[in-house]
């Protein structure tokens, strides 16, 4: 088992599928590679962030339908022109307005980041590990500043 934090010859940010906790630490992991512990002494924040699309992006992809739509009023009948852009234009609107995901990310205090991918409806279970982790760094921070 590798313990201690990653050396910095890694890329800055580095992907992990599972955290688990236990009293001293986190544990990463990532696909088929062996799990890193993360003692709370080198921890340095945790914490769940909102990402939508690009703008330039969601021009794209509602210009994209758009210019179907144009195709089909020069080449097609009346009828079927109005399914097309039915069809193409309202769902692909709907989901470029409602694209959004978020991300968990695990600072350390040697720079190194990690990250993991959380679709929408996997972010409340993930905000409550956030918690459990913050709540057993601070009780670990409280324990290891008490006087002997």
């Amino acid at each position: 088992m590798n313990t201690g934090t990653m050396p910095r010859t890694i890329t800055a940010k580095t992907k992990f599928d599972s955290l688990t906790f236990s009293n001293d630490g986190l544990f990463l992991k990532y696909r088929n590679e062996p799990e890193i512990e993360i003692p709370f002494a080198n921890l340095d924040q945790i914490y769940i962030k909102k990402h939508k699309l690009n703008p330039l992006m969601e021009f794209i992809c509602i210009a994209f339908p758009f210019l179907f739509v144009y195709m089909a009023i020069n080449y097609l009948t009346f009828y079927i022109m109005i399914l097309v852009s039915i069809i193409l234009i309202i769902p692909v609107f709907m989901i470029i307005v409602n694209y959004k995901w978020y991300r968990l990310y695990v600072l350390l205090n040697d720079g190194s980041t990690f990250r993991k991918k959380i679709a929408s409806n996997m972010k409340t279970e993930n905000i409550s590990i956030v918690e459990k982790v913050r709540t057993k760094y601070l009780y670990y921070t409280a324990t290891a500043t008490e006087p002997a």
